[in-house]
């Protein structure tokens, strides 16, 4: 009787072993989910720009609410993530980038200059774009929405 008590006492032992790796191993795969979820999230750092005026890009209606994500090319260009086809934009005109929880714009040396509610930014350099501020590109008015 005694090595059938010590089957059962071995098959008890290995059973539970199992099942503590079996808790442990459901632990750590719900948490690296949770990771990648955060990290996308993170990665895509979404927001939005609406547009106030439209310039001469008969596309961009007043009210229209533009995608963005970062970073975001913004010109003239059709490779831009943002295209404005306003006579008064550059190819590249600026790049507009989320770092952390504030977004920042760079002019990349247009012609006509990129301006943050009202003042314009020294070219390649990066300013901060508050929730709510105005982009001017161009004759292009948006309004960084969060």
């Amino acid at each position: 009787m005694d090595a059938l008590q010590d089957i059962y006492f071995w098959v008890s032992k290995l059973t539970l072993l199992g099942l503590i790796y079996f808790v442990l191993l459901f632990v750590v795969i719900i948490v690296l989910q949770e990771m990648q979820q955060h990290v996308g999230k993170a990665g895509r750092a979404p927001g939005r720009l609406q547009v106030i005026k439209g310039g001469s890009d008969e596309r961009l209606q007043p009210g229209r609410v533009l995608g963005l994500q970062s970073p975001a090319m913004i010109g003239a260009h059709g490779e831009n993530e943002i295209v404005l086809n306003d006579k008064l934009v550059s190819g590249r005109h600026a790049r507009l980038r989320r770092d952390g929880t504030q977004w920042l714009i760079e002019d990349l040396g247009s012609t006509n200059g990129t301006f943050v509610d009202g003042q314009r930014c020294t070219p390649h350099r990066e300013h901060l774009v508050p929730a709510g501020a105005t982009l001017e590109i161009g004759d292009v008015v948006l309004q960084l929405l969060e």
